[in-house]
Order: C-alpha cells, then structure tokens, then sequence
C-alpha cells in the first residue's frame, strides 16, 4: 500500500498517488467496481493526454475544470482503494 497520500497541492501527483495504489489492488486480484473502472478509464486517458505535465496541471488553481476533473477522479478512486 502506498502510505503517503497527498492531500494538497498538484491535482496531477494526487491523481497519479489514487491512480497508482488502485492499479497495484488491481494487479493483487481486487475486483474493480463499475464506478473504479470508469475513473480508471478516464484517468488513463487523462495522463495519455502529452499536455497533461505535471507542471501544466499545477498551474490550474482553484475551480478550474480540468484541476476538478482530476481531483473528482482521485477522490473515487481513494473511495477504491480504502
């Protein structure tokens, strides 16, 4: 289990953290529900996505869509692998 969970700052690193640890369960024989494999599904397509540096997503502050959009992924993913 991955212990340091990064709860502030680049949505990117706390994606990558959710996205990490749910694909370790994964590869351990966890059954992945529907609701898991979809964020799975989506953040896959979002670190495939070559604009999507850490450093790009970083920038995004507050609201932002696309900073969201990472985070609503992360979160049912943590909800995964708690």
């Amino acid at each position: 289990m991955i212990k340091t969970n990064p709860s502030k700052g680049n949505a990117y690193y706390i994606l990558a953290h959710q996205y990490i640890a749910a694909r370790f369960n994964e590869a351990a024989g966890v059954i992945v529900p529907p609701k898991a494999a979809e964020a799975l599904l989506k953040a896959t397509a979002l670190f495939d996505n070559s604009d999507h540096t850490p450093e790009f997503i970083g920038s995004h502050k507050g609201n932002d869509k696309l900073r969201k959009e990472f985070l609503k992924l992360a979160e049912r993913l943590e909800k995964f692998n708690d």
